[in-house]
């Protein structure tokens, strides 16, 4: 039997070492928590409060509440499964546990935490070890009274590892273009998702020198198409993590895209089978097999649409403000499922989200006809009119909405007009401005008053607005 299981291991490592093609791998962490992890971590905290020895696990902490556990998993599998151990994190001892049908998982410690890594496999081998990841790492502990969510009552966050190999095949401008699209759709990584500002904060509360450095890292892509993905990843560390706002060491770690594995593939400690991960840090801690499996499903998704948008520039703008009302939360994801085609599977997603929003429903603008006579419909445009830059999907609803004639009446839907020019690029494909001129074309937005108000900031030398209202036969100010 342990010879069977070796050459399972091995055939599963040459298989994923030939190719790094795409699927993309995936490798998530579970953090298991109990009211004697809570205790233990506690109690230390009492005594040394928030410094270094009180956030270290201890032995007689973290360490042998895992210990017992692990215990109490060998007696139910062996002599089905392997166990070996090593030293590991905070120089503990983790172990880990291979099956004949190719699952597998580690075991850790952290703070207040037993720790488990899954993966990395591709979504459909994830799929295939559902059952068995249900048994082992949420029945079976749970009966024991672990769970997923702490006592203390907050969420957990727990790292999702996705391989940068196998999902961008080391094109730089696909993984700007994923770094870009998960920072602008900034309630991802602050609710949506997850959420963790102390160890995983977003760009967004960078400072605006950092913020500055990240939009010219992902543009450069667009001057530079045959940038290599790990020079992306290098340039973000270097410009871009210089500080995190609530640590003073560790910049480059503390961060939401967590990109060492990328930069610095000698520390990884898990499996990668040579496919170099990088991590969303504040990726909430899933609660079931089922929605673990559904995160990684998620982003498959999210990875393919974004792969087609290759002729299209890669544009990053912070233009959204961070919001807690919840109706504007669900409306950013159901706009980021509707971009890829999902938003029909937004009720499936939603159970991702957080138990507060997910009774909530998107803007009603989304599920029905726009009214220009309707106040609270124009607000929400004009609102979500910035988030236009980087999503298909509010871009066609704002086309729906301007091409109707009725639109040319409405002084607020001339503003919504107004501020869409000022949002459009110079750069080559950008699809907002591809959209508007369309727009404008129409005979109820040609004779409008407002192409003569057209006078906007210039875009460089013959800017957009100046090409344009030239293009009309109008004359632009100087």
């Amino acid at each position: 039997m342990r010879w069977l299981l070796i050459l399972v291991s091995a055939l599963e490592f040459c298989r994923f070492q030939a190719a790094y093609a795409w699927p993309p791998t995936y490798g998530l962490e579970l953090n298991m928590t109990s009211r004697a992890l809570d205790i233990a971590w506690g109690d230390r905290i009492k005594k040394y409060g928030n410094t270094d020895q009180g956030q270290t696990p201890a032995a007689d902490g973290e360490h042998k509440i895992a210990s017992e556990w692990v215990e109490s998993v060998k007696k139910k599998c062996q002599p089905d499964c392997i166990v070996t151990s090593k030293t590991g994190k905070f120089g503990f001892t983790e172990w880990k546990f291979t099956f004949p049908s190719g699952f597998a998982f580690n075991v850790s410690v952290d703070p207040a935490t037993v720790e488990v890594q899954v993966g990395p496999w591709p979504l459909e081998t994830w799929k295939s070890h559902q059952a068995e990841i249900k048994k082992h790492l949420f029945d079976d502990p749970q009966a024991q009274g672990f769970g997923y969510v702490p006592s203390r009552g907050q969420e957990n966050s727990a790292h999702l590892n996705i391989g940068a190999r196998s999902g961008f095949d080391d094109d730089g401008k696909r993984f700007a273009r994923y770094v870009a699209d998960y920072w602008q759709y900034s309630e991802l990584g602050s609710g949506l998702l997850g959420e963790d500002s102390y160890n995983a904060p977003g760009v967004w509360l960078l400072s605006e020198k950092q913020q500055a450095a990240a939009k010219q890292v992902l543009e450069s892509v667009n001057e530079n198409p045959r940038m290599k993905m790990l020079d992306v990843a290098s340039a973000i560390q270097r410009r871009v993590y210089t500080q995190s706002p609530r640590h003073t060491d560790g910049a480059e770690h503390y961060q939401s895209i967590g990109l060492k594995y990328l930069n610095d593939p000698d520390r990884l400690r898990g499996d990668s089978n040579g496919d170099m991960p990088f991590e969303l840090r504040a990726n909430r801690n899933a609660t079931s097999a089922e929605l673990a499996i559904l995160q990684l499903e998620l982003q498959e998704k999210r990875m393919t649409y974004l792969a087609t948008l290759s002729d299209e520039p890669v544009i990053f703008e912070l233009d959204i403000g961070q919001t807690r009302n919840k109706a504007d939360q669900v409306s950013a994801f159901y706009l980021y499922l509707a971009d890829m085609g999902a938003n029909s599977e937004y009720d499936r997603f939603s159970r991702l989200l957080p138990k507060r929003l997910q009774g909530e429903r998107p803007m009603s603008f989304f599920r029905k006809k726009f009214d220009w006579t309707d106040p609270t419909m124009l607000s929400d445009l004009e609102r979500m009119a910035p988030r236009a830059r980087h999503s298909a999907s509010l871009r066609g609803i704002m086309r729906e909405a301007l091409m109707d004639p009725e639109s040319a009446r409405s002084p607020r839907a001339a503003a919504v007009m107004k501020k869409w020019s000022e949002l459009t690029t110079d750069l080559k494909g950008d699809p907002l401005r591809v959209v508007w001129l369309e727009i404008a074309e129409t005979p109820h937005w040609r004779v409008h008053s407002l192409i003569g108000e057209l006078q906007l900031r210039p875009k460089g030398k013959g800017g957009f607005c100046r090409s344009f209202l030239g293009w009309l036969g109008l004359q632009a100010a100087p």
